[in-house]
This record gives structure tokens, sequence and C-alpha cells, in this order.
């Protein structure tokens, strides 16, 4: 199966006040995959039922929370691994970087081997955009 893509137009990714709009591939998701359907998937083939696997997505989703919240690395295993990055204001001197100069935080996720494996495997497809019907 291929992965969906479409071109978009818009303004050039960093460049100051937009820049020139130029078209930019755009994946389009084919479904939102929610963990209970994960679950239900993981029950269906192998030995855990889907409640215990349901239980587990839960647990491991409080465990990644709590170690975050320290600014621990979390490693999982051939997924992947998260930790937090910051967006702050920069200052002259190293002094006069404090809790006010952060903008924001967010979660940076790296794939493992596996994943890294199977994006140079992606195959694409480019989608038709639909003729837009006129009333004549």
């Amino acid at each position: 199966m291929a992965v969906k893509f479409k071109p978009v137009l818009i303004t050039e990714p960093g460049v100051k006040g937009g820049g020139k709009r130029r078209y930019f591939a755009k994946v389009i998701a084919s479904k939102v995959i929610t963990l209970e359907k994960i679950s239900k998937f993981i029950g269906m083939t192998g030995t855990f039922a889907e409640c215990e696997v349901n239980a587990f997505l839960a647990a491991i989703v409080d465990a990644i929370l709590h170690y975050l919240i320290d600014g621990n690395i979390i490693r999982l295993g051939e997924l992947g691994s998260l930790r937090l990055k910051l967006r702050s204001e920069g200052r002259d001197n190293k002094n006069d970087v404090d809790v006010s100069c952060i903008k924001d935080v967010c979660i940076v996720f790296t794939p493992g081997k596996r994943l890294k494996e199977m994006l140079k495997k992606i195959e694409y497809k480019k989608i038709q955009e639909r003729k837009k019907k006129t009333n004549n």
C-alpha cells in the first residue's frame, strides 16, 4: 500500500515574510487509528486479551508522563524514544537565561531502527484533485 499525498500551495517555511508561495507535497491520512483499535488488533493476533492490552497501554502512557516531566529520555525499544525540547528566547549573557526565556515545550519523538527502515521502503501515490462541478 502506498502513502497518498497531494500538492498544497503554501509559503516557504523558514523564509521571513513568507517568501514565494510554492507547492509542497502533503500526506493525506487514510484514517485515524486509536489506542482502542490497536488494542483490538493485538488482542486478535496475540496471546493477550484486548482488556489486558488496553490496561498495559494506559499504564505505559502514565509511566511516560511520569518520567518525561522530570526531563528524562524515554527509550521504547524498537519503537523509538521520546524527549522534551524547549523553545526559548536567546540572551547575550548566559546568566540572563532563566525560566522567563522559555516560551514553549514540546515532545520530540525519534523513531527506532525498524521504523527508520520502514520509512526507507515507503511507496508514494499522488492523489488527483477532483474537478469542481460547475452549474451551467
